[in-house]
């Protein structure tokens, strides 16, 4: 049992260490740090993009409605006018 806890210690170990060097450089920024913020950064973007893109669907449905109910209206007056003749 010693043995399968001293290894457990030694693969626990070997994999922190891995970990941090992938994580730092000499800049103190490493690749794993880099991709980690460049996924950051494109997730942001698809955030804003898809902001946008609900924003303007917003908007177009806000003009639809106002359309159909302009439209809705000039036919309820032409059917008063009809009906009146």
């Amino acid at each position: 049992m010693n043995w399968l806890r001293i290894i457990a210690i030694l693969l626990v170990t070997l994999a922190t260490a891995i970990g941090a060097t992938g994580c730092e450089s000499k800049n103190g920024e490493g690749p794993a740090e880099r991709a980690g913020e460049a996924i950051d950064e494109a997730f942001d973007n698809v955030d804003d993009k898809l902001k946008d893109v609900a924003d303007d669907a917003k908007d177009a449905m806000k003009d639809a409605t106002e359309d159909a109910k302009e439209a809705v209206k000039e036919a309820a007056d032409d059917v008063k006018k009809a009906v009146q003749e």
